[in-house]
């Protein structure tokens, strides 16, 4: 905008949309190049609602793998921060993650982030930028992370049943085997996996018995 000051100068205010390096230039209607000056526009602080997060560890990850994402840090007017002095941290509002850091990449001048988390369910992620301890979030946050259960733990899981405690010759029986991940999550029924869970029985007088349990959808 320019303002006429009424005593013959006159006010140029303008707002620079990104960093750079331009050419300010002033010119009078008649052409003449009053001011010709290379000027420089530096970034602003980092605004937390202007970052850019991207990656798969922002959607669904397995109980116990490191999961990745990174930080694009921005300033106000979108310009890239890359002077790797911004602070980012992952948080679980309903749950505690095991593992977690935010480093800058100087190469690809952007944050990596990783983290991993034990427990199976739906947690809000938030991505916070971290400004002398206060917490502000990245736009998109929270991000919705699904974690899964992982391979199952033969020692982790469990039996239970009739079985357990004998039975009569030529009568069937039944055990119940919970399946769990190594931290303890039920791991379910997958219908579309191929894995099929098999277990064998070893028994101190007889024939060992061995055969594909059926899965139960817990």
């Amino acid at each position: 905008t320019v303002t006429d000051r009424e005593d013959g100068s006159y006010q140029v205010a303008f707002t620079p949309q990104a960093a750079g390096s331009y050419v300010l230039s002033i010119v009078h209607q008649s052409g003449f190049v009053m001011y010709n000056s290379p000027i420089t526009v530096s970034t602003g602080p980092v605004f937390a609602q202007k970052c850019i997060v991207r990656g798969i560890g922002l959607s669904t990850v397995e109980a116990g793998q490191l999961a990745k994402y990174t930080v694009q840090a921005r300033d106000q007017a979108s310009s890239p921060k890359t002077d790797g002095k911004a602070s980012f941290s992952s948080d679980f509002t309903n749950s505690t993650l095991v593992y977690k850091t935010c480093t800058f990449n100087s190469t690809s001048l952007v944050y990596e982030c990783e983290y991993y988390h034990t427990k199976t369910g739906v947690f809000e992620l938030f991505v916070n930028l971290v400004v002398d301890g206060n917490k502000y979030p990245t736009l998109g946050s929270p991000f919705y992370v699904n974690v899964t259960a992982a391979a199952i733990n033969a020692a982790g899981s469990s039996v239970s049943g009739p079985a357990l405690t004998g039975g009569t010759a030529g009568v069937a029986t039944a055990l119940t085997i919970q399946s769990r991940d190594r931290y303890g999550n039920v791991v379910p029924f997958d219908p579309y996996s191929t894995r099929i869970l098999y277990f064998r029985a070893v028994f101190a007088r007889g024939a060992d018995r061995q055969g594909a349990a059926t899965p139960r959808s817990d």
